[in-house]
Formats: structure tokens, sequence, C-alpha cells
């Protein structure tokens, strides 16, 4: 084909093309061929042509190209190596990206669209064999740009948020130059407005004060830009506030209390309270409860049943018993049911009185049984009691001491012991009265002495070898007496006792044992002497109780006394007192003469104190004592009994009478 025909064929094809698009203006698609057909324009065969592929690369930057380059006129191009134009448009700002082709001098169309959300490197290939008769292929490669995303702004959420103690100031760490807000949980604003500062503490005055444990939030805000920072959430604790709360067991229906409790904690904490096992009823409610505290707190209640009752029984024991717990009377017991109240009754016990109540009353708390009992005294018998009024009178009945008393009760025996009056001697052996009054009031009864005589020059021989007996604990004294001399034992002016060393056997020396009224205690002292029948004393001795006494010597040691004189006087007196009240007394006695040149014989006698149980009587008791000395004479077989009787006695009508 030459040239010129070919030529004449482009411009053939282009206006069968314009021809085309004219059309396709007015027609569908689809009526081109009938509209080829009425125009008579018959296609012209050439050689087909081999594709050409031309690379083309270029830019595209969202912040930059983004509605700048709208519509294909107004495209951004780029040089194609063939001659030809390669340009990218929009068909409005934000829009897909149109790639669109320029044949140079001939035509231009848009052969493909890369999307406006793509980015970074993006690769195409296009083909133009659709729109060109000499087509080529284009490798496209374009970089795009992302548009700039704007930075966002944020503000610093406040930080180390505290309340003071009143609850009604909020401190908080926050960002320099903002605003801060105090809101509650509700989203109520609780400051008063925003606090505004350059620095980094933000002191936030609130309009009402928070309550313990209360939740609000702490926010801040660019005033600028009115940007907010997160929420910092907080909660008020004040100080620890204690509180308690009750805890009882309670029986449904009746409200019976079962148990009861109480428990401290400070607001706002927990406790968790767990149920108690309770015999004979069963829980009717959770095991357990948590509470949280408060400053009021109600009652937590544990709710039980009571189960139905077993018979039970318990043993009622009844005792009757002394003051010393010893029983008096048979014990005796029932049964009674358990929760049932019982009464028992105390019996009369003769001989004894009840100390008490006579009936006890109470209830049955479980099966072990309860024990009631009822005390009693023994009867008293009536006590009477009378007054031994001891008068210590001579032979004329005057009083030479002064008189003691001594209270003693009806039936009863009491001692009384003669005293050691000064200038005066006690007549009698029997220096201790045992008396039984048998009536009240007062009874006089009477010890008599007799006045010793002037002084002499006689020396009276004292005792010997004095001692307490071994054993006797302080109620017997051992010693060694001249014969007919009287032994005294005294105390604090009390009379122990008075004995006369008289012996059958021809002895000068008596060994005597002597029975004290009353007993002589460890580290106490007694008096003792020798008494002639003129009165006359020795020196006195003292005798002390060791805690340790010796053995007392029981031997018997026999000699033989020759040559004794014996001689006897007898002398009777008969005076009458002022009183008018006759005194009648007889002295008789035998004195045997001593021998310088002689063998004594020492003999012990074990001898016990008699006494005489006196009745208070007006009549004086006897005083006396009647003694009995006999010798032995070997050489004529004689035998001679020496008796010495001093008899006092000493009658009153009435001890008012002596007044």
């Amino acid at each position: 084909m030459s040239r010129v025909a070919l030529v004449k064929k482009k411009k053939f094809k282009k206006k069968v093309a314009t021809s085309v698009m004219m059309v396709g203006l007015l027609v569908a698609p689809s009526a081109l061929e009938a509209v080829s057909a009425t125009l008579n324009v018959q296609a012209i065969t050439a050689e087909a042509a081999t594709a050409t592929t031309v690379n083309a690369s270029s830019e595209w930057n969202w912040n930059t190209d983004d509605g700048k380059y709208l519509g294909s006129g107004g495209a951004k191009k780029i040089s194609l190596s063939n001659g030809d134009t390669l340009g990218f448009y929009q068909t409005s700002a934000g829009g897909d990206i149109k790639v669109h082709y320029y044949q140079t001098g001939v035509q231009d169309f848009t052969v493909g669209s890369i999307s406006a959300s793509a980015t970074g490197t993006q690769t195409r290939t296009y083909d133009t064999s659709l729109f060109i008769e000499n087509p080529v292929t284009i490798q496209l490669t374009l970089s795009i740009t992302a548009k700039d995303v704007a930075p966002v702004e944020t503000v610093q959420a406040p930080s180390n948020v505290g309340v003071n103690s009143a609850g009604n100031y909020i401190s908080a760490t926050v960002q320099a130059g903002t605003s801060t807000f105090a809101y509650d949980a509700n989203g109520n604003m609780i400051s008063e407005g925003g606090t505004w500062t350059d620095g980094t503490n933000a002191p936030i005055d609130l309009v009402r004060s928070l309550t313990p444990g209360e939740q609000f939030y702490v926010v801040s805000m660019n005033p600028e830009t009115e940007v907010w920072s997160e929420k910092t959430w907080s909660t008020y604790k004040a100080d620890p506030v204690s509180t308690s709360i009750d805890v009882i067991g309670q029986v449904v229906g009746t409200g019976e209390i079962l148990w009861s409790d109480t428990k401290s904690g400070t607001v706002g904490s927990q406790i968790t309270f767990s149920s108690q096992k309770v015999d004979g009823y069963t829980l009717a409610s959770v095991l357990s409860q948590t509470i949280t505290l408060a400053e009021d707190n109600p009652t937590v209640v544990f709710y039980y049943t009571k189960d139905a009752p077993a018979i039970k029984y318990g043993t009622l024991t009844t005792k009757h018993v002394d003051e010393n717990g010893e029983e008096i009377a048979d014990t005796a017991t029932e049964q009674v049911e358990v929760g049932d109240t019982y009464t028992t009754t105390a019996p009369n016990i003769d001989g004894y009185k009840l100390l008490g109540d006579a009936t006890k009353t109470g209830t049955m708390l479980s099966e072990s049984g309860k024990i009631e009992t009822f005390i009693y005294v023994k009867n008293q018998k009536e006590v009477k009691k009378g007054t031994i009024r001891m008068n210590y009178v001579d032979l004329k009945n005057n009083p030479i001491a002064e008189p003691t008393l001594h209270e003693a009760t009806l039936g009863e025996e009491i001692a009384i012991s003669a005293k050691d009056v000064a200038g005066y001697r006690f007549l009698g052996e029997t220096v201790t009265w045992y008396i039984t009054l048998d009536q009240e009031g007062i009874t006089d009864y009477y010890f008599v002495y007799d006045k010793n005589e002037e002084a002499s020059n006689k020396d009276v021989a004292p005792a010997t070898n004095v001692q307490f007996v071994k054993d006797s604990n302080g109620t017997q004294i051992s010693a060694s007496v001249e014969q007919f001399l009287d032994f005294v034992v005294v105390q604090d002016g009390e009379i122990l006792v008075k004995k006369q060393a008289v012996s059958i056997a021809r002895a000068v020396i008596v060994d005597l044992t002597v029975e004290l009224s009353r007993a002589i205690l460890p580290g106490e002292t007694v008096e003792y002497y020798t008494l002639d029948n003129d009165g006359n004393r020795s020196e006195t001795g003292t005798l002390t109780l060791a805690q340790t006494e010796p053995g007392t010597d029981e031997g018997t040691d026999t000699g033989t006394e020759p040559g004794t004189n014996q001689g006897t006087e007898s002398d009777t007196d008969s005076d009458t007192n002022t009183d008018g009240e006759e005194v009648e007394y007889a002295n008789s006695g035998s004195q045997p003469n001593k021998d310088t040149n002689k063998t004594s014989t020492t003999t012990k006698e074990s001898t016990k104190a008699k006494s005489n149980t006196q009745t208070s009587s007006k009549k004086l008791p006897k005083t006396g004592s009647e003694t009995m000395s006999s010798a032995l004479m070997t050489s004529g077989g004689l035998s001679l009994i020496l008796a010495a009787l001093i008899i006092f006695r000493k009658r009153f009508t009435t001890f008012d009478s002596r007044k």
C-alpha cells in the first residue's frame, strides 16, 4: 500500500470513528452496525501492527496533588518514549486517579484508574489496542505518597489524686496549661468550675464534701483546643471510723434469742458471720453472711426452727445434812422431765431444826440431774449457868484476899485452885476443888487459911531433886522432901499442889511425886517451897519445863534408923467470931524426934491428888487432909501408928448472913 493510500485510510478511519462517536451520542452502541451500513462505511483491511511496550513512571502526592489536577484537560502529564503523553487526573478532590493516554496529533483516551486509597508504589499494565491502530502496551509505575494525617492532640490525665481529711478539697498532678475539673460518679460537677494552672499542681475546691467511700473522677482540658484528658477515678477514704454490729440466733415464730454476739470493725470493711449449732434447733437460714460495715448497721439474724422435743428425764436428788455435811436422813430421788419445774419439801427430823426455806423449787435442765440439799442444825439444850464466888478466909472467917468469881454451867464440873496468900498457910492438902453447880445465881465457897506463927529462927529444909516427871507432859513433879513437911508448888499466886511428906517407914527424906492441878507448858516456870506445921517456909525455888525432860529414877533405897523418940501433943481450941458463927477445929499430930546418927530410908511414892467434887451448898466443903504415918520398931516388935488429922468445918446459913 502506498503512503498516500495509507494516509487516506487513516483519515477515513478517523472519520468513521468520529461518526461512530457522534452516533453513539444519539443511539445505543448496539446500533453501530446499522449505522455503518447506512453510511456505507467500508472497512479497509490492513496488516496487523505489532504492539510496542512503553515504560512510564511518575509520582502522585496526596498532600499536594489531591484536587489539583481535575479533568483530562488539566491532568498531570509525563512524556512517553514513543512521543505520546500519559496523564493523571481526578474528576473531583479525593477521587480515584485516572490514567489518560494522549496520542500525539490524533486522539486521547482514558486507559485505567487507580483507587484513591492506594498508597506506595503501584504497578499497572495498560493495553491501547482497543483505541489506536498501532497500539502500545504501557508498563506504569506510580509512586503514591499517602496524605499526611494531622497529629491528634492528647491531654495528660491527672495523677496523684488526693483528698483532705475533711473531704472538701482535692489535689492532683496535671499537665501545665490545662484546666482541671472534679465530678461525682453520676457525672455531676462537684468542683467550683475548672482550676487552671501553668504548673503541675492543681488545687481543686469542691462545692460539697465527699462522703467516706464515695467515688469521683478528675479530668483535665486544654482550654484552647477543648481537648479533654482521660478520667482519673478515685475513692474518698476518710480516717477509719470504728463501728460495731450485732449478730443473733433467733427462733422463727417465737422470736426467742438463742445466742448473740457483737463484732467490731471499721466502716467500709467486711465481716463474715457464721451461724452456730444449737442443740434442739435446726438452722433455717444461710450458714454464713458477709456484711460491709457502715456507721449504723442492722442486726444480722440467723433463723432457727425448734426441733420436736424428745422426752428426757433427769434425776432430782434431795439430801438432808447437818452443818458438817453429814447426812442425817435418807436421800430421796425422783425422775423429773427435762424442762419441767419441780418442788421438793424438807421433812421434819427429830432432834434437828431446818435452816432456810422448807421448800426448794427449780427447773430440770438436763439429763445429768440436779441435787437439792436441806441443811439442819441439831437442837441445842437450854444452857443454864451460875457463878461460884470463891472466898479466901482465915479461921475466924475474916477475908484475907479478894474473892474470885468463876462462871460455870449447871451440871458441869469446874476446877478451882487455892491461892498462895502471903503470911498465911492453906489448911488442908487438897488445893484444887472440883465443884458442880446445881443452881443459878451466886454460890459461895471458901478456902480456909491459918495465919503463920511469928517467925522463928528455925530453918526449914528445902526440897531437893525437884524435877518434872518424864513423859508427864508437865502434869507431875518429883521431889525429895523432909518427912512431915508440906511440899507446895505455886504459879502466878495459884497453888497447884500441896502435899505432905509422910512415910510409914522410918525415913527422914521422902521421895514425893505430886500431880499438878493443871499442866505446865514447855518454857513455863513454877515456884516451890516446903512448909512446916508452924507455917515456917523454906527458901523458894523455881523450876522450868524444858522441851525434853530427863527420866525419873523410880528406884527405892531402904535403911534402918535407930533410936526414934516420938511425942504426941493435943490441943483443942474453941472460938466464936464476931458474926456469931461457931467455928470448930481440931488439931492432932505427931512429930518424931530426929537422931543425927541415923541411916536414912528414902521411899518414892507415886501419888495422885484426889479431888473432891463439891456442890453449891452453903456449908464449907472439906478442906483438910487425912494422913497416916506408921513406924515399925524392929527391936521390940512394936508398931506405932501415928495419925494426924486436921479437920475444919464451918457452917453458914446463907451467904448474905456474913454481911
